[in-house]
């Protein structure tokens, strides 16, 4: 995968809660975990549920009244 370098803002709240999944990563693996790389794994993540939740408003097609 081609990564690319971006910048971006946070809320104090998300990066909080992104430095505790990196916490959280690094104990459970026992190996590094970059902020970038939590990062990646929440918006693909994200992107995922959001992918599969508009696949499913598409299937549910609205009755037609006559």
């Amino acid at each position: 995968m081609v990564k690319k370098r971006i910048t971006i803002t946070l809320d104090k709240e998300f990066d909080e809660k992104i430095r505790q999944l990196q916490v959280d990563f690094i104990m459970k693996s026992n190996k590094s975990w970059s902020y970038s790389s939590v990062l990646s794994v929440v918006i693909g993540e994200g992107l995922r549920a959001l992918s599969h939740k508009t696949k499913s408003a598409k299937d549910e097609k609205p009755s037609k009244k006559q």
